[in-house]
């Protein structure tokens, strides 16, 4: 039991750490830019809303259905920085490591997003990792994660439309900008 809780607040710490890096060396939220010497306005921004929900769903070597939660941490005037806390399950498809079949559970992840664009329609790059917890061999497991992708989100919020693939699988997401 003790080690059941010792991992669980070993994981609660690395959640921790990893969204205050971002919020530490992108904390601001307005881009200034100088102007007739003197003066300063405010940029116009790629998005509004600052904060996002979605599912989303990935398959292909690494699988994933995850819950996700994005807040702002920088807005330019095309391109914005998100960090992204979720939770669900994923792993990795025992077909092709042959020691384990299907590795995987429950677990988390962190990653920073950049948005590039300003209307609608933007390129989006995720960094981060899913760290998780396979049950049936009491093993953690931490899969990086670098997709590339599509995005679909009106700068005032609205319906969010997700496509991505990275080196491990392809994905798809829906959610709400607010």
């Amino acid at each position: 039991m003790a080690y059941y809780l010792n991992y669980y607040f070993n994981m609660k710490k690395l959640f921790t750490i990893l969204m205050l890096i971002p919020v530490l060396l992108f904390g601001q939220n307005e881009l200034y830019t100088k102007i007739d010497s003197a003066k300063k306005i405010l940029l116009t921004h790629c998005c509004n809303n600052k904060n996002n929900i979605y599912a989303e769903a990935h398959l292909g070597l690494f699988y994933q259905l995850v819950m996700n939660y994005e807040t702002k941490i920088y807005s330019g005037e095309k391109v914005s920085w998100y960090s992204r806390l979720g939770g669900g399950i994923g792993g990795i498809y025992g077909e092709i490591i042959e020691w384990k079949k299907n590795t995987g559970g429950w677990g988390g992840l962190g990653a920073i997003t950049m948005l590039i664009g300003k209307k609608n329609h933007h390129i989006e790059l995720n960094a981060g990792a899913f760290i998780g917890n396979e049950g049936r061999y009491d093993a953690r497991f931490i899969f990086p994660i670098f997709n590339i992708g599509y995005r679909y989100q009106k700068p005032n919020g609205g319906f969010i439309f997700r496509l991505n693939q990275g080196a491990e699988s392809l994905g798809i997401s829906f959610g709400y900008a607010f």
